[in-house]
């Protein structure tokens, strides 16, 4: 974790949180420049952004965090008449299974708000957060010839097929919204020999999310059971 410490010239004291990673499905996306009139309560002023064109986050989950912040303590620093109080900065290496958020000294930073500069449209605030896991499945095959395959070969790309199909077909992202749980298949790389599946599972829910894991752990030991070489 990275932190820092902007002193306030006012009373009270604030938390900027982002994470620094990047979402692999949107690496390598192309950039659009565009100009777009922005305002705040003061002023209005024309302003090129980088962005996406509009069905993807570009990359940006989370650089585009850090970069406000960065963007608003320089603004800060660079406008003494404005009165703010203590703003403490923390970036952290990732979101997703929470690597880093769960070294973060709460006590330390005593904070009386603390904000997370993530996705969302201007002006959205969001107060609610999901349980999340990652689950990783490793799959051994038996690779044979396959002209001496009867009754030998265990296809290990099929066998995670197999695990897969024992998931709630309805609870993946592409069919969820709102507070509805998921598994989301994020990688699977392998040959029939051996492979790997990456999952992160999700849920607002706790009962929902304990009974999620619950279900990962079924369908490893129902695969297991059928395949025992």
């Amino acid at each position: 974790n990275l932190i820092a410490h902007l002193p306030g010239t006012a009373g009270g004291r604030i938390v900027l949180a982002a994470h620094m990673d990047t979402v692999k499905p949107c690496a390598g996306i192309e950039a659009v420049v565009e100009t777009r009139h922005i305002c705040d309560d003061v002023t209005c002023r024309m302003a090129e952004v980088v962005c996406s064109a509009g069905d993807t986050i570009l990359s940006a989950d989370d650089k585009a965090g850090i970069a406000e912040i960065i963007t608003a303590v320089d603004y800060l620093m660079q406008h003494p008449e404005i009165k703010h109080g203590d703003i403490r900065i923390a970036f952290n290496p990732d979101e997703e299974i929470g690597q880093g958020a769960h070294k973060f000294d709460v006590a330390r930073f005593a904070a009386d708000w603390a904000y997370t500069m993530d996705g969302g449209e201007i002006g959205e605030l969001e107060y609610e957060n999901f349980n999340a896991a990652s689950a990783v499945v490793d799959i051994t095959g038996v690779s044979v010839h396959p002209g001496a395959a009867k009754g030998i070969m265990e296809n290990a790309l099929l066998i995670a097929q197999e695990f897969n199909a024992l998931l709630p077909a309805d609870a993946v992202p592409g069919k969820t919204e709102g507070y509805e749980g998921f598994f989301h298949l994020d990688a699977l790389n392998g040959t029939a020999a051996a492979c790997r599946m990456e999952y992160i599972v999700r849920d607002h829910d706790k009962g929902e999310f304990t009974v999620k894991q619950g279900l990962m752990k079924r369908a490893a030991a129902q695969v297991q059971a059928a395949h025992p070489t």
